[in-house]
């Protein structure tokens, strides 16, 4: 949620290593991985006032 820049707090360093290890584990495709979360880029959308990434399917929506 918050771009790195400098020393800044920012999020953006765990996301990027959240989804570098979700690599390992995902089939090929394109996906969102955020707050510890795996989305995939249709079903996700920003929330800015809570400040997080939800799922537009819920949260029960399963992973293959």
């Amino acid at each position: 949620m918050i771009p790195l820049v400098g020393f800044s707090p920012s999020d953006a360093p765990f996301n990027l290593g959240y989804a570098v290890a979700k690599v390992l584990e995902l089939p090929p495709g394109v996906y969102v991985c955020m707050n510890g979360k795996v989305f995939e880029p249709e079903e996700v959308m920003k929330v800015l006032y809570k400040g997080k990434f939800i799922s537009m399917l819920g949260e029960n929506k399963k992973r293959k």
